[in-house]
């Protein structure tokens, strides 16, 4: 799990969060454009449904992948299932999974979907295993339920915006707290609050955009003192 708190999402986890524990929904993806923050949100809803499957819950990444056919070998090793090359892998992961309460994470599909096939034969033969896809687009294939995960929201762009008023998007608190962490001086005012608002618009309130943003701009505000300090040295 990631160190840093989720900032946001609440409204997309209690979805997810419901839509996971449904019998008649043993497949969800989370689709979104790259930096939406499927992934983080992927994270956090396996925490939460863990506690509620016997086998808990098992994370996969696959943004390393050049290959669909690689897929169910990296599953397999995530799962601590064993090599065996008289064996194929897919049924070695089938009968491994096959009585698992389990809710399985697959990272980055986006650019293995010839794989498809491959978790939806997981689902028709582990009828107790659940999964959660992340990927830019949904695998198309049956019992599959897709859940297009927001921006983060931004302020109101007709409205005068104040420190008290920004504060309330969710872009402007994951802002807030990623520049506080970087430089712990910073404070939201309603001198700068137009300024941070207008930045989350022009990266569209994405996550990554904004963390970006805030790392771009302590890099120059950096670079300008050090500029001052040797001027004056």
């Amino acid at each position: 799990m990631p160190r840093t708190p989720l900032v946001g999402r609440e409204r997309e986890l209690a979805a997810v969060h419901a839509l996971r524990l449904r019998d008649d929904v043993p497949f969800v993806t989370l689709t979104g454009p790259g930096g939406v923050g499927k992934t983080r949100l992927a994270l956090n809803v396996a925490q939460e449904l863990a506690p509620h499957f016997a086998d808990g819950a098992a994370f996969v990444s696959l943004a390393s992948l050049a290959k669909a056919t690689l897929v169910p070998s990296a599953v397999a090793q995530a799962l601590g299932v064993r090599q065996h090359t008289a064996r194929p892998v897919e049924a070695r992961l089938v009968a491994a999974l096959r009585d698992r309460r389990m809710v399985l994470v697959l990272d980055n599909f986006e650019h293995l979907l010839p794989a498809a096939p491959f978790v939806a034969a997981l689902l028709t033969t582990c009828p107790t295993l659940s999964i959660l896809v992340t990927s830019r687009t949904m695998l198309r294939v049956s019992s599959e339920q897709c859940f297009p995960v927001p921006p983060l929201a931004l302020p109101g762009p007709d409205m005068a915006v104040t420190a008290t008023g920004a504060c309330h998007a969710e872009a402007v608190q994951l802002f807030v707290h990623r520049a506080r962490a970087a430089q712990p001086s910073f404070t939201l005012t309603d001198e700068n609050a137009g300024a941070v608002a207008e930045i989350c618009r022009c990266v569209d309130g994405l996550p990554l955009g904004i963390a970006a943003e805030v790392l771009s701009r302590l890099r120059v505000t950096i670079s300008t003192t050090e500029t001052k300090a040797d001027s004056v040295g």
